[in-house]
């Protein structure tokens, strides 16, 4: 039985010099002068993802909608703070 492996993507466009580039030039400002944001995004229907359990070798069979729903985005920033609040 062949043990299960995750994927793990990264994008065509990447371009590995504009990131060392980008690395070079924030390593020098200050960390208040930093903000890190993070975007993510999920269709709804993601949130209906059936789990289960069965016996080992065995597949787990669910059925989930196929019709096309909504999508969600998200966006969170952090940045530092020397105060309490910010």
């Amino acid at each position: 039985m062949a043990s299960p492996e995750k994927k793990t993507y990264g994008y065509q466009e990447r371009d590995q010099q504009q990131r060392e580039e980008f690395i070079a030039q924030i390593e020098h400002m200050e960390p208040q002068e930093v903000v890190y944001l993070d975007e993510a995004g999920m269709n709804s229907q993601d949130s209906d993802y059936p789990y289960g359990y069965c016996e080992e070798g065995q597949r787990f069979d669910a059925l989930k909608s196929g019709k096309r729903q909504g999508r969600m985005s998200m966006i969170a920033a952090w940045c530092y703070s020397t105060s309490q609040y910010g």
